[in-house]
Formats: C-alpha cells, structure tokens, sequence
C-alpha cells in the first residue's frame, strides 16, 4: 500500500493582507494631500477688517 501525505490546507490570513492595503492607501492619502494641507493653511489667515 502506498503512503500519501496530505497535509492539511492553511488557512489564508486575509486580515494581514486588509491592515497592509488599508496602511498603503492611508500613506498613499497622506502624500499626495501633503501639499493641499499646507495651501489650505495659508488660506485660513484672517482677513483685515476695515474701519467704517
């Protein structure tokens, strides 16, 4: 009779591979809106009142 080795199917871990998509994509977010944040800030200067 001939020995057949089958071993057992393991189990894929789709969460490691959902935390490493969702940290690219919020590295990917942060880069490219690095530059829009910074105009963003220069925007929000108070304007100066005039008297009437």
């Amino acid at each position: 009779m001939a020995d057949i080795n089958v071993q057992p199917k393991r189990k894929s871990s789709w969460w490691f591979w959902l935390v490493l998509i969702l940290i690219a994509a919020g590295l990917f977010y942060f880069l490219l809106n690095k530059d829009g944040r910074e105009s963003t800030d220069r925007m929000r200067t108070i304007p100066a009142t005039t008297n009437p």
